[in-house]
């Protein structure tokens, strides 16, 4: 008789650690007043908890907007020098940007794509102003890109941007 193989389920908790967080958060909160009595200090804990799946949101928010500064500089910058690390960089970065996005991080992102893009735009003009003091006029007011191609993934799949830009197209 062959014994049957139960595979376990994989938990919340592995697949999407940020939901993870807001739900045991939530739970301890909702246990404050059903166990007075309990020696546990639910709501810090709560408070602790949510601060860990906070951690990872920043982490992916921040990891983003340098892959949309990257893709700027690569796209708009005059100078040519530092491309080839630009390039690297916004591999590294979606590396990790790959390994820590989750389902509900990614909604969160989305939500936040046009704050986000304009963070990552001010950091582009920071570092191209320099040698290039027009280029608040040359980069676009919205997000050129898909998320897609920011993170790489799908059909667009290791794609950057090319270089450099024809800057007639952006007068």
């Amino acid at each position: 008789m062959a014994r049957e193989i139960v595979m376990p389920t994989a938990s919340l908790y592995d697949i999407d650690y940020y939901a993870w967080t807001l739900e045991q958060a939530a739970i301890l909160r909702e246990l404050t007043p059903k166990h007075p009595d309990m020696p546990l200090d639910h709501l810090r804990l709560a408070d602790e908890i949510e601060g860990l799946g906070k951690s990872c949101l920043r982490a992916v928010l921040e990891l983003h907007q340098q892959i949309v500064t990257h893709l700027l500089k690569i796209q708009f910058a005059a100078i040519r020098t530092p491309v080839r690390h630009w390039q690297r960089e916004i591999m590294n970065f979606r590396l990790q940007l790959a390994e820590d996005l989750t389902p509900s991080l990614e909604r969160k992102l989305l939500e936040t794509l046009p704050t986000r893009y304009g963070l990552a735009r001010n950091r582009a003009i920071d570092g191209l102003e320099c040698d290039q003091p027009d280029i608040a006029d040359i980069l676009p007011r919205d997000l050129p890109y898909t998320v897609d191609q920011v993170l790489g993934r799908g059909a667009h799949a290791g794609w950057l941007p090319a270089e450099p830009a024809d800057f007639t197209a952006f007068g």
